[in-house]
């Protein structure tokens, strides 16, 4: 028996005993064996049990399968050369690289998935320049990448958990507002966002909140940045911006010493980073106590003096040599401007480690000053030592300080001994100020000036003096002294 002359696809003939189907593809006749080795299988859906080496003509597909083992699992492979059709209603294995001429597009929308979790594609490589993602889309023009979402929506970067991302950029442009946490900056909470560069926007930053840069210490600023790059110093509380290779100056301080939170070293610090004249109340970071409110001085010869003390004669504070309130860390009234009516003893006179005294006799414009005490503390370590500190001020020199703040004594019978300083332990004694005898030394001496003066005649002074002459003693206790440091 022949093969028919004008054979149809799929058509079935059976020669010398084999079964042969026609492929209008090949133009050719395609043994199909149902004998016991089952060589060879016509049919649209895949054999089932089938043994290596058997071949399978998927009829709808024209297309020949051979059933083999790659060493690990079985599976049929394309022994025809291209897939010539998309119907192919069984799962294929395929080994080596598949050559597509066309386009790979799925029977229905929004259905299949091109990998799955445990089974991903390694590199994804495209040449055009449009991803879509939903509606949004991902374009390529040139060396720019653009995102854009017709319906709006924010683009936002997350970490391991909500709000706890860093992402670094290069130049950031944008043609209206930023955003931050899907919110215009008008909100008042925001995600770290790490710029690399800088930002550049076409329109001002609207809103009621605020702007975020960045902080840091004089030694924390970056060797170089962006010219005009801005940043603030929590060291010296001045906005900082980048030119012409250095940081400097913004011209705006931002309130060193004006809160708690911006507290500072010292006054003088807040002067040389604010160049402020403004007396008033700073808030200084103390040692111990911490942010502590002070009075301070700006203006005095260079300004950066911190109130320690007010000390008036006679009264039950700092009453004299012994006086506890000299020694303790005991403080009153530390919230009070210099022009209160009373003592004063603040946190700076127990604390603050001093580079220099400043003495105000009378009135705060009448001083004299201490600078040789750098090493010894602050002015309760330096009492309570009890160690004589001499003073860089001559006897002469105290005098016309005692007189300008309105006791006109001369000591004119007191011209030896003249120990002066601080903790000046003899016959009359004095905390700070300087003493004084009639006689060639200080054993027996009767006379002093200052601050804590204690002898037989005049009792105990806070601040005042005595001054034995011509066999009687003029006492003033009636006088007024200020102690600032820096």
């Amino acid at each position: 028996m022949g093969f028919p002359s004008t054979p149809s696809n799929g058509q079935t003939a059976t020669v010398n005993g084999i079964l042969y189907t026609y492929s209008s593809a090949r133009t050719a006749w395609v043994r199909t064996s149902t004998n016991d080795r089952a060589l060879f299988t016509a049919s649209n859906i895949a054999p089932t049990s089938p043994t290596l080496g058997d071949k399978w003509y998927y009829i709808a597909g024209e297309v020949v399968y051979e059933y083999i083992n790659d060493g690990t699992t079985n599976y049929w492979v394309d022994t025809s050369g291209a897939i010539y059709s998309s119907n192919i209603n069984t799962s294929v294995n395929i080994v080596g690289e598949t050559i597509v001429a066309g386009n790979i597009i799925p029977s229905s929308n929004i259905v299949y998935t091109l990998g799955n979790v445990t089974h991903r594609w390694k590199d994804l490589y495209l040449s055009g320049n449009t991803i879509y993602l939903g509606g949004a889309t991902i374009t390529t023009s040139g060396s720019n990448v653009s995102i854009t979402n017709p319906a709006g929506g924010s683009f936002s970067v997350s970490g391991s958990s909500a709000g706890n991302a860093t992402a670094t950029f290069g130049n950031v442009y944008s043609s209206a507002f930023y955003f931050a946490n899907g919110t215009p900056f008008a909100s008042s909470s925001y995600s770290n966002v790490e710029v690399a560069a800088y930002l550049t926007k076409g329109n001002a930053v609207v809103g009621t909140s605020f702007w975020t840069i960045p902080v840091g210490t004089t030694a924390e600023r970056p060797a170089s940045a962006p010219y005009g790059a801005t940043r603030f110093n929590s060291q010296t509380g001045w906005l900082e911006v980048y030119a012409n290779g250095a940081w400097g100056n913004a011209g705006v301080n931002l309130g060193l010493g004006a809160s708690a939170t911006s507290a500072a070293a010292s006054a003088i610090a807040i002067k040389n980073a604010t160049g402020t004249t403004t007396d008033g109340w700073y808030w200084i970071n103390l040692p111990t106590v911490g942010a502590t409110r002070v009075y301070c001085d700006m203006n005095t010869n260079g300004g950066g003096w911190m109130l320690a003390a007010k000390v008036y004669s006679n009264n039950t504070q700092f009453n004299g040599y012994d006086s506890a309130d000299w020694t303790s860390t005991t403080i009153f009234n530390e919230t009070q401007e210099p022009t209160y009516g009373g003592h004063i003893k603040t946190n700076v006179f127990v604390y603050y480690a001093q580079t220099a005294v400043r003495m105000c006799a009378g009135s705060v414009s009448n001083n004299l000053y201490e600078t040789g005490w750098s090493s010894y503390g602050s002015l309760k370590d330096i009492f309570s030592s009890g160690t004589n500190r001499a003073s860089q001020n001559s006897r002469a020199t105290w005098i016309t300080w005692n007189q300008a703040g309105g006791i006109n004594y001369s000591f004119g019978s007191q011209p030896n001994c003249n120990a002066a300083g601080a903790n000046q332990n003899y016959s009359y004694k004095v905390r700070l100020g300087v003493s004084m005898n009639n006689e060639g030394d200080c054993s027996s001496n009767d006379s002093f000036l200052g601050f804590g003066g204690t002898g037989s005649s005049p009792g105990s002074y806070g601040f005042g003096s005595s001054d034995w002459n011509s066999g009687s003693y003029l006492n003033s206790g009636y006088q007024i002294g200020y102690i600032w440091v820096k």
